[in-house]
């Protein structure tokens, strides 16, 4: 059966077009599609995480389907620039990517180094499941934190009551006892709780919703180790404008364990 399969093989006549296709854009995409997949796992964007793990094992079959073919009919030496040149680079770029997931990140004992004093208020994050009324008159229920599908990712609904200028508003993010800033400095720019949580404003008044489902994810510390957040919203003027704190809340938050 396997000696049919070889001979059928070695009948095909491609045209040029398609051997250069079979030669050179499979690997090509394979190795953007690994890149991709490293900037997504960076970017904590799991939309994208999730797309690249579906394209990239197809591209992989593809790519040794057409290593397979050049052995068959002979190209060795072709095959042997495809192993080198195509496949080389993105087996490289899933190893180091997985080198780096799995060793690199070391346990973070930010969460065990700053636990939450006694008597300190603070609130829980919400699940998806809770249905909480939003209250026009208590502002303690205007900022309303979601807890994500893994511990240290978030989300967070924005109501506010009093006129803005046109603009964004955004969170910032500090342990509740040290004030430390927490993933806003020494971060990519991608990874900043302010990046992230940036929502354009129109100019207006009155009670209304500003942002809903903005996710967001604190770095420091592992699953497990929970730890006080003052979660702050802000709000910058267009144009250059001045920012302001609109408001604060405290939470007990953990970090996402990368």
């Amino acid at each position: 059966m396997l000696q049919k399969l070889i001979e059928r093989i070695k009948s095909v006549k491609l045209s040029e077009q398609t051997k250069v296709w079979l030669v050179w854009l499979f690997p090509v995409l394979l190795i953007f599609s690994t890149w991709g997949l490293w900037e997504a796992i960076c970017a904590d964007n799991m939309f994208f995480v999730t797309l690249f793990m579906v394209i990239i094992p197809v591209l992989a079959l593809l790519t040794g389907g057409s290593l397979v073919y050049l052995c068959i009919k002979k190209k060795f030496g072709k095959a042997f620039m495809f192993l080198i040149f195509g496949i080389g680079p993105a087996a490289l770029m899933v190893v180091i990517s997985c080198f780096m997931l799995m060793f690199v990140n070391n346990p973070d004992d930010y969460g065990k180094q700053h636990p939450i004093p006694a008597g300190l208020k603070y609130s829980l994050p919400l699940s998806s499941a809770d249905s909480v009324a939003v209250d026009s008159a208590d502002a303690d229920s205007w900022l309303r934190v979601y807890s994500g599908f893994q511990g240290g990712i978030y989300t967070y609904d924005l109501y506010y009551d009093k006129p803005l200028a046109a603009g964004t508003v955004f969170l910032r993010c500090f342990e509740a006892v040290t004030n430390d800033p927490l993933t806003e400095q020494g971060e990519f720019i991608k990874r900043r709780v302010s990046y992230n949580t940036k929502q354009a404003v129109e100019a207006g008044k009155g009670f209304r919703k500003l942002a809903k489902g903005k996710k967001f994810t604190i770095y420091e510390g592992d699953w497990g180790d929970y730890y006080a957040v003052r979660v702050e919203v802000w709000h910058k003027a267009k144009d250059g404008g001045k920012e302001t704190k609109l408001m604060e809340k405290v939470y007990q938050m953990e970090g996402w364990m990368r």
